[in-house]
Parts: C-alpha cells; sequence; structure tokens
C-alpha cells in the first residue's frame, strides 16, 4: 500500500514536519506499507491562475508531486491550522492535483500553536 503525506505548511518556523516524520515512522512498521512525503515548500506550484498542465513545460517537482499522488492508495494532509483552516499553499495544491485526490482515501493532521 502506498501512503503520500503532504505537509502543506512552507513557513521556515513550521512544526508541521515534525508530526509528519513521526507518523511516517509509525506507518513505515508496517508490512507493506510504502511512504511518500511531499514537502510543499519543495514544489513549485504555481498559482492556480496558471495552472501548470497549461505551460509547455511544467517544472519536473509538479510532475513528479502528481506521479506520487497518482500511484498512491490513500494520501494524509497535514497542516497548521491556519485562521480556523488550512494553509493556502495547500490549497492552492488541492486545487491544482484534484484529480489525482478523486476515489482515495485521504487523512489529515492538524496543528496548532498554544
Amino acid at each position: 500500500m502506498k501512503i503520500a503525506i503532504i505537509l502543506g505548511s512552507v513557513r521556515e518556523e513550521r512544526k508541521t514536519h515534525l508530526i509528519c516524520f513521526y507518523v511516517a515512522e509509525q506507518l513505515s512498521k508496517i508490512p507493506g506499507v510504502s511512504l511518500q512525503l511531499i514537502d510543499l515548500a519543495d514544489v513549485k506550484l504555481p498559482i492556480l491562475t496558471q495552472r501548470w498542465q497549461q505551460q509547455p513545460e511544467p517544472d519536473e517537482s509538479l510532475v513528479d508531486t502528481g506521479t506520487i499522488l497518482q500511484e498512491a492508495d490513500g494520501i494524509i494532509f497535514a497542516s497548521p491550522e491556519y485562521h480556523g483552516s488550512y494553509t493556502g499553499v495547500l490549497k492552492n495544491a488541492i486545487d491544482h492535483y484534484r484529480e489525482e485526490f478523486k476515489r482515495k482515501p485521504i487523512g489529515v493532521i492538524t496543528t496548532f500553536s498554544l
């Protein structure tokens, strides 16, 4: 079973990656589970008005991310709570890759500061 974890925080002082690493470590202990961590800080995702499918040569990170999501059996979104919702970068990724998310189980991890 292939699981993709999407790290939806791109700030330098982020903490969400810590829970992603922990979840990945725990899931990797399950036989037959393979994991891919997608860090949206590393994906050159244009804003929605500039869909990568319309560009002559999309950035390699966009194509790689799409392939990982397409091949995944399940997806986990990880995002800090941001004004009562999730981050804009994660929303943008969801809009761009909506076809890759269809008919797949999705889990959510959220973090917040006290």
